[in-house]
């Protein structure tokens, strides 16, 4: 930077030049026109020019001019944009789940995010001008009137809204939009964690005893002794479960996801997710004892065709959906 300002050369009072790349001009007290050599549009080939606006004295407009060209050179340097953070996020929300990289449950929540806690706080703010310290003031605000009805908001969600806020920040940044990511020099809220509460033996004997012989009893018993997640569970197909073998076993392969859509039928959310679950012996037979029950209960219903679902219908399924049922694979 040293050798760009020993080449400026002072035309007159008002201008100075630095070699072919650029010049300062001034437009008032302490207001100066900066213009500077971009480099060439890696579409067309031509030359950009770029003009900005600078406040300050002749010496700190010579060095904005200098830190410019030095940026230029370095291939640092980024195009100036009147993009806001709202319209970049929101832009961003919607490629990932045009391109299958979140679900459209995770893109709810985005939006959830970004219309409550991101918009009306920093989302008319300048993309490019956003630093750590406006990072900083916005996790205060949040945490005093961050909710929608303008109370307090809790940790966890502040550092859900920073989350999402950051991804869109560092795909600004790889599409040249920005020069760093002004959330990522930020920390977010520290969450405490919660406290699990493991059953003892027992209370895991009480638990089975208690729901002997009710309808949701093989639901339980399968959840609690595989470990499987809710949506899995409702998920379940009868193929994906071998009752008839020495070492009986379920395999996962599908989970059920709610959406203001209705429900809809998705991968799990990593490859370790697709697994197979040895069955201990109280979950065999409370899983023969429930496909026996569906069976007579369907026969008594006239209701011929079989259904492979093991704990939620596709008519009761497909009555919470709008439109009906999809199946679409994707990642959170």
């Amino acid at each position: 930077m040293p050798s760009i300002l020993k080449s400026t050369q002072t035309i007159n009072r008002r201008i100075v030049r630095c070699g072919n790349q650029g010049f300062i001009r001034q437009r008032g007290k302490e207001s100066w026109q900066i213009k500077f050599d971009a480099g060439r549009d890696p579409t067309t080939g031509k030359r950009q020019t770029q003009f900005l606006t600078f406040r300050g004295t002749r010496k700190e407009a010579r060095l904005k001019l200098a830190e410019l060209i030095a940026s230029v050179g370095k291939g640092s340097y980024v195009n100036q944009s009147s993009l806001t953070v709202l319209e970049h996020v929101r832009v961003r929300i919607e490629q990932w789940q045009a391109l299958g990289k979140i679900t459209p449950k995770t893109a709810e929540r985005y939006r959830e995010l970004l219309d409550n806690q991101i918009a009306p706080h920093i989302g008319k703010a300048s993309l490019q001008k956003l630093k750590p310290a406006d990072i900083e003031r916005w996790h205060a605000t949040l945490k005093k009137r961050g909710r929608k009805d303008g109370g307090a908001l809790g940790a966890r969600t502040i550092r859900h809204a920073h989350r999402l806020l950051s991804k869109a920040l560092k795909e600004a940044m790889r599409h040249d939009l920005v020069v760093r990511n002004a959330a990522a020099a930020e920390p977010p809220p520290h969450v405490d964690a919660e406290e699990v509460v493991v059953l003892d033996g027992e209370q895991i004997k009480s638990l089975v005893e208690r729901l002997r012989g009710r309808a949701i009893y093989p639901r339980v018993i399968t959840a609690l002794f595989t470990g499987v997640r809710r949506g899995e569970l409702l998920a379940l197909r009868w193929r994906d479960v071998d009752l008839d073998t020495k070492e009986p076993s379920l395999r996962v392969r599908e989970a059920i996801e709610e959406t203001k859509a209705g429900l809809r039928l998705k991968t799990p959310k990593t490859e370790n997710s697709v697994r197979e679950i040895s069955l201990p012996d109280i979950v065999a037979e409370a899983l023969r004892e429930h496909r026996r029950q569906q069976l007579e209960q369907r026969v008594a219903l006239g209701l011929g065709k079989w259904d492979d679902t093991a704990y939620s219908s596709r008519s009761s399924m497909a009555r919470h959906s709008r439109p009906a049922l999809s199946r679409k694979s994707g990642r959170t």
